[in-house]
């Protein structure tokens, strides 16, 4: 679910091609290297992890529980003819930028805080692309569905 309302959130990110989740991600692994997407830029939204917090009701009875969720967006960037790597830098920058201008901050429906950043890594040179590696946080109180 969380993963979905990012990729509807970054899909129209100035430059950005393809937009699509863990799955399409997995698809790109050839053993251990990466092939390019079909189009560059190109973003994946995978989420990493939930962790829930203890039970803040205690009572044995019922229970909630925020659950942090680390959401990371790896970015693929190739210019075609670009020797020097300048206009792919540059180009990665502009995604990445607009990519956390709409992340960053923002509050995904049914959840209760927006968005904090995390780290950025360089996440790889496979296929001659730049991939980078965004990661954010968000977390929302969590019950069970019958209360």
């Amino acid at each position: 679910m969380l993963g979905t309302l990012v990729e509807a959130q970054i899909a129209d990110v100035a430059g950005l091609k393809l937009v699509e989740g863990a799955a399409g991600f997995a698809a790109l692994r050839q053993g251990d290297k990466l092939t390019l997407p079909r189009v560059t830029p190109a973003a994946y939204v995978v989420v990493l992890q939930e962790q829930p917090g203890p039970d803040l009701r205690d009572t044995g009875l019922s229970v909630a529980q925020d659950v942090m969720y680390h959401v990371a967006i790896i970015t693929v960037v190739k210019f075609a003819g670009d020797t020097t790597g300048d206009k792919t830098n540059a180009l990665s920058d502009q995604i990445r930028s607009g990519i956390k201008n709409k992340i960053f901050g923002w509050t995904p429906a049914g959840f209760d805080e927006a968005f904090a950043r995390g780290p950025s890594v360089l996440f790889d040179f496979d296929a001659g692309a730049h991939w980078h590696q965004d990661e954010f946080f968000t977390k929302r109180l969590e019950v069970p569905e019958n209360e």
